[in-house]
């Protein structure tokens, strides 16, 4: 993994000759979009869980349960594809 990021590194340097901070810059960032989009799309997945259990106890009706899970299926999607 470690020479993955290195030979990437060397690559970013040498082919767009940007300097090693804005290197570090660009992958810290990616990474930091990554967690954060890692954490959403986890969150989603537990907010429709309960939202099934809630249609499942008769919490919420049908349509409400189509709305707010269509919702957050297009939310999950557009977290996903970031």
């Amino acid at each position: 993994m470690r020479d993955n990021v290195a030979i990437l590194i060397a690559t970013f340097h040498v082919t767009l000759k940007i300097n090693l901070f804005d290197v570090f810059w660009l992958l810290f960032q990616f990474k930091n979009n990554l967690i954060k989009h890692k954490k959403r799309f986890t969150e989603i997945e537990f907010v429709v869980q309960n939202l099934y259990e809630d249609k499942i106890k008769g919490i919420i009706d049908e349509r409400r349960f189509k709305a707010m899970a269509e919702s957050y299926d297009n939310d999950q999607k557009n977290s996903k594809n970031k």
